[in-house]
């Protein structure tokens, strides 16, 4: 029963990982000031952008399973607008 519960959170956790170009992302967005993070409101979470000491709260809000995939939409949207 514990081998199926480990492949069970293996499967899990590989859903949860970013894929690659997200990590080169998110290294440029944090080498480059930017900062993204989930703040609380009730059930329901808004993110946080903070560049340079300078915090945007958005205006959307997320569930517990979406702030996520949210979080690496933004730092993979930031990224291709630096690059260009």
């Amino acid at each position: 029963m514990s081998r199926k519960i480990s492949k069970q959170r293996l499967t899990a956790l590989t859903k949860l990982s970013p894929r690659s170009r997200n990590l080169e992302a998110q290294s440029y967005c944090l080498n480059n000031g930017y900062k993204i993070y989930p703040i609380p409101e009730g059930l329901e979470y808004r993110l946080e952008i903070e560049y340079k000491g300078q915090k945007k709260l958005g205006e959307k809000l997320y569930s517990k399973t979406e702030w996520y995939n949210a979080i690496w939409e933004l730092y993979e949207k930031i990224y291709k607008n630096g690059i260009q």
